[in-house]
């Protein structure tokens, strides 16, 4: 019998809700144990064992332990033959892995601190400028996802797939902060289609913390 998968993270860390979000679109069986922020334990020498990074998420399936949020997107479609999510086919493989990549190299960058000098920082702390520009690298980024969407439904292709899941709480946070351009109308109705989806809903859009 296969070892439950247990997710180490907590349910605020947008790298944690991406996989808790993958993990319920294909009913895979999961434990979630808090660690990092408010909870700790990331510092800890038996954390450090399973992720020397000291961050979240950290991914256990039995003897067997990953960390890198995206690493690990991959490795629960692949071994729970979740296909559609990530496609065999290589061409289309490798344009869901583009923008998994680009996800974490590109747009996780420039949104993780925009997010944190507004929503994690104290409102006479807050710095105006940083704020404008932090915005500004932020919106060329969304830009290319609307262009993107324009062309297609979803981000590689006409289904949803890994490459979706990596982007979804980053773009819904970028919407819930009322930071996005209406003229972005592609991204945005991309944004309503995956609030359709119960994991969406019981993962990502949860309070901004």
């Amino acid at each position: 019998m296969a070892a439950v998968l247990k997710l180490l993270g907590r349910s605020t860390s947008n790298n944690v809700q991406k996989v808790l979000w993958l993990l319920d679109e294909i009913g895979r069986p999961y434990e979630r144990h808090d660690y990092g922020g408010a909870h700790g334990g990331t510092t800890d020498e038996t954390y450090l064992r399973l992720n020397p990074n000291s961050t979240v998420p950290t991914l256990v399936d039995g003897d067997f332990v990953v960390w890198e949020s995206n690493t690990i997107l991959r490795y629960v479609a692949e071994s729970s033959g979740a296909e559609s999510f990530y496609p065999r086919d290589l061409k289309s493989r490798t344009i869901c892995n583009q923008w998994l990549d680009w996800q974490n190299s590109a747009l996780g960058p420039a949104m993780s601190p925009l997010y944190k000098a507004i929503v994690r920082t104290e409102p006479a702390k807050r710095d105006p400028a940083l704020i404008d520009q932090l915005h500004a690298r932020a919106s060329r980024l969304f830009a290319i996802m609307d262009g993107a969407l324009d062309r297609s439904a979803f981000l590689a292709g006409p289904s949803l797939s890994l490459a979706d899941i990596a982007a979804g709480s980053v773009v819904y946070r970028w919407y819930t902060l009322g930071l996005n351009d209406p003229k972005t109308q592609a991204l945005e109705a991309w944004l309503r289609a995956l609030e359709t989806r119960p994991a969406f809903r019981q993962h990502v859009m949860i309070e901004l913390v």
